[in-house]
């Protein structure tokens, strides 16, 4: 039985504002209190928990160093980046079966992959 990878990508549009999105909605429901939170209970910026996406700019946000505003631009920007790196990285690896879900609905790529697993399994023979 040979390994199946699959992978799943945007266009580079719908995943910018996608990501752009999901940070909103993140700072929108309390993100910042959250980080707040974290700061009054004693950890600081050299938390590695406080150096994910997000989290180091509401640490600058409330140390006074950048705005609430400032803090989200910065973290759509740093995570695009991050997004930009992992496309980078994943198109290199060459025996993956790619789909593009920005383009294709969610059944159909779940039934395309269950064709090709069906026939990987026709295939194989167990002892």
């Amino acid at each position: 039985l040979c390994p199946l990878y699959l992978g799943l990508y945007r266009c580079r549009e719908s995943l910018r504002e996608r990501i752009a999105r999901r940070a909103a909605a993140q700072f929108a429901s309390g993100f910042a209190d959250e980080v707040k939170g974290l700061l009054e209970m004693g950890y600081d910026e050299t938390c590695p928990a406080l150096q994910g996406f997000g989290y180091r700019e509401l640490v600058m946000y409330h140390r006074g160093r950048i705005s609430l505003e400032e803090a989200l631009e910065r973290d759509i920007k740093a995570t695009r980046a991050f997004a930009r790196r992992q496309m980078t990285w994943f198109r290199k690896f060459a025996p993956a079966l790619w789909y593009d879900v920005s383009r294709s609905e969610t059944d159909e790529i779940t039934r395309q992959v269950m064709v090709l697993w069906e026939n990987q399994l026709k295939v194989v023979r167990f002892p």
